[in-house]
């Protein structure tokens, strides 16, 4: 069980208000910008083929975050196991703003702070894809199709508390992962 200390609400936080940044202004200036934008119309089998093939990586691209969150920890663990633990990152003590505490990078919040990033990213590029076919194809609709998947995957990996004490006992439990 982790103690919820004043210091990690808000790291925790920080890291709640970085994922939403990511995942809910940023799509709707894709949108914005699509809106004021007057992309031509082009029709043919290759703008098909390249929709049909995005439509299916946007659904199955963030099945990879599992993997990409199993790697961050293994190596975690495996350098804090030689003493090591902030030998890559930048700044041992946390960024303080006034709204925001950054936890300090080479900790388990850190790593969580990472791997969240990391995972809204992935699935921003579900909206990019959108992005992609718009400028290429035209067509403002087959844009709109990627956003319910890329909304889908924003509720799966948004952080929650429970996901964070999940991830957090993850990291701090000595088995290997």
């Amino acid at each position: 069980m982790i103690q919820w200390t004043d210091e990690l609400k808000k790291q925790f936080r920080a890291v709640q208000i970085m994922s939403f940044i990511v995942l809910v202004p940023a799509p709707i200036i894709y949108i914005f910008v699509a809106f004021q934008l007057n992309v031509p119309l082009r029709v043919g089998g290759q703008f098909d083929i390249m929709f049909n093939i995005l439509l299916f990586v946007a659904m199955v691209q963030p099945t990879i975050n599992p993997l990409i969150e199993k790697f961050q920890i293994s190596t975690y663990k495996k350098t804090s196991k030689y003493g090591k633990v902030n030998s890559n990152f930048p700044f041992k003590r946390p960024i303080q703003t006034p709204f925001l505490t950054q936890p300090p990078k080479g900790t388990p919040m850190g790593l969580f702070m990472i791997v969240t990033i990391i995972k809204s990213a992935v699935v921003e590029a579900i909206y990019v894809y959108g992005m992609v076919v718009l400028f290429t194809s035209g067509d403002i609709t087959r844009m709109l199709y990627f956003y319910p998947i890329g909304i889908a995957w924003s509720l799966v990996y948004f952080p929650t508390k429970s996901r964070c004490e999940k991830f957090l006992e993850k990291v701090s439990s000595n088995a290997t992962v």
